[in-house]
């Protein structure tokens, strides 16, 4: 009897480290903040990577090619807005709305920082069942969530729906993120589909 197991639809994360852009880090730590709805001190300048040409330009050619690798998509992208947070709290889970790929670029992360968690796309809800905790470790589709440690200069790129948050509280550490949302910069789809997109008149 052949059996084949398929595991399909994956959701691709990508973390790319860099140390060239720390002279900025200091920079962007001294900008302007304000408090938002949830007390979290967010740079009132909601488009700051437009004052640094040189990290935007290297994030842009990660988001290419992260398009590139899991969406086959050769299309180029902008930014449309970025921003920097500056906190030690908890950040609530949620997705970025009109925007394709979303980022977190790490400004400054210590050993103490609090680790970003991504949620399953897809959550079984009131289903519930005993798991073989040695198997569930050894199956990653089957994880509810994964979490990674940000570092200072790690670059995380992830589809926009993907719901993220922070929520582990260390007061200890006041870590500085930039984030940023992203659409495509040229028209899309095809008028002999009939589903083309212009995107600039």
């Amino acid at each position: 009897m052949a059996c084949n197991l398929h595991l399909l639809f994956p959701t691709p994360i990508l973390v790319v480290e860099t140390t060239s852009f720390f002279e900025d880090h200091h920079k962007i730590i001294q900008e302007d903040y304000e408090s938002n709805t949830d007390n979290i001190n967010v740079s009132k300048d909601k488009f700051l990577l437009n004052k640094f040409p040189q990290l935007k330009n290297w994030i842009l050619d990660q988001v290419h090619q992260y398009a590139v690798n899991t969406m086959a998509c050769d299309s180029k992208f902008n930014i449309t807005q970025s921003w920097s947070i500056l906190s030690n709290k908890n950040l609530h889970f949620h997705q970025h709305p009109n925007s394709i790929i979303s980022g977190a670029y790490y400004i400054d992360a210590d050993n103490n920082s609090s680790e970003i968690k991504f949620l399953k796309p897809y959550i079984h809800g009131q289903i519930k069942w005993k798991t073989d905790i040695n198997l569930y470790k050894e199956q990653d589709w089957l994880w509810d969530y994964v979490s990674f440690k940000p570092k200072t200069g790690t670059l995380i790129l992830f589809p926009s729906y993907l719901n993220h948050g922070v929520t582990t509280n260390n007061l200890e550490s006041n870590r500085c993120v930039l984030s940023f949302n992203t659409w495509f910069k040229d028209s899309i789809g095809s008028i002999e589909e009939l589903n083309f997109l212009q995107i600039n008149s």
